[in-house]
């Protein structure tokens, strides 16, 4: 992994507690992809990535954070035919 004060954060997107736990273990942040899938994603999966975290001996804090797909449309009947290809 590359080092030094002006590389930027390393984040990992997944779904679920494998790539969470990988995360943290490599000492990157974690985002959470809600729009992967459709099954539900409990909270302890940020708590698996914190645990490989310090299990590897990684200094400071982790960084968690949701990742989500939102339709924007000018009305409901728009928003709900872009979202029919989204899913």
């Amino acid at each position: 992994m590359p080092e030094g004060p002006d590389v930027p954060q390393q984040w990992m997107l997944g779904s679920g507690g494998g790539s969470a736990a990988l995360a943290g273990h490599l000492g990157m942040g974690f985002a959470l992809a809600l729009f992967i899938g459709t099954h539900e994603r409990p909270q302890a999966i940020f708590e698996q990535h914190r645990q490989a975290r310090k299990d590897a001996g990684h200094p400071g804090p982790s960084s968690e954070m949701l990742a989500a797909a939102v339709i924007c449309a000018d009305n409901a009947e728009e928003a709900r035919f872009l979202a029919a290809s989204h899913t």
